[in-house]
């Protein structure tokens, strides 16, 4: 598992990166794309 320190590491990083206005926008997309791939592989009809 990830610690705690390594979490947060990656946090900063991320913000650094993309700065904290586009990681509201890149933690719903990525969430929208992890949400599609799990219903694509358990074979879920979408409604």
């Amino acid at each position: 598992m990830l610690s705690p320190v390594t979490i947060g590491v990656a946090a900063v990083v991320a913000i650094i990166v993309f700065g904290p206005q586009k990681l509201p926008q890149l933690a719903r997309e990525s969430g929208r794309a992890i949400q599609e791939f799990r219903k694509a592989v358990s074979g879920q009809p979408e409604a």
